[in-house]
């Protein structure tokens, strides 16, 4: 290869990396999708890799892992097939106890198990993780308080 060739083979490899890293960091920085976990359920494929945001009810234990749920009584009655998976950081795993069996909204990548193999979609590298409103104090009666 003449030096010619060299100097343009090193700028095309140094505009590839700054695209891509454009690229990364936008992805990084973008704002989630708000989705309903009713969609999630349905067409999971649709929604592959993006950063998402659902709300659903949290239940955090060993039998089923730990899920969001379409509603409590889906929890209440172990119905996985109206549930994601979810995956906590160790920071917000600290928090369990407050999000634990109560109504959240997850900020995620979500994973369809069509394309990765297992058997139930998930919400993965959950950057945030907040209650929206708690069984024994529904968020609409605070709405009804004058």
């Amino acid at each position: 290869m003449n030096r010619e060739h060299r100097w343009l083979a090193l700028i095309v490899i140094q505009l590839i990396i700054f695209f891509s890293a454009s690229h990364i960091s936008q992805s990084q920085n973008a704002a989630p999708r708000a989705v309903s976990l009713l969609e999630l359920v349905a067409n999971p494929t649709k929604f592959e890799g993006q950063l998402i945001s659902a709300t659903g009810f949290l239940g955090l234990d060993a039998p089923d892992g730990d899920m969001l749920y379409l509603h409590k009584e889906d929890y209440d009655h172990g119905i996985l097939l109206n549930a994601v998976g979810v995956q906590l950081s160790k920071e917000l795993w600290s928090q369990r106890e407050n999000l634990n069996e109560n109504y959240v909204t997850v900020v995620g990548v979500f994973r369809s198990g069509e394309k990765s193999g297992n058997r139930y979609n998930e919400i993965l590298d959950v950057r945030k993780c907040s209650v929206w409103s708690r069984p024994a104090d529904p968020i609409r009666r605070k709405l009804r308080r004058p």
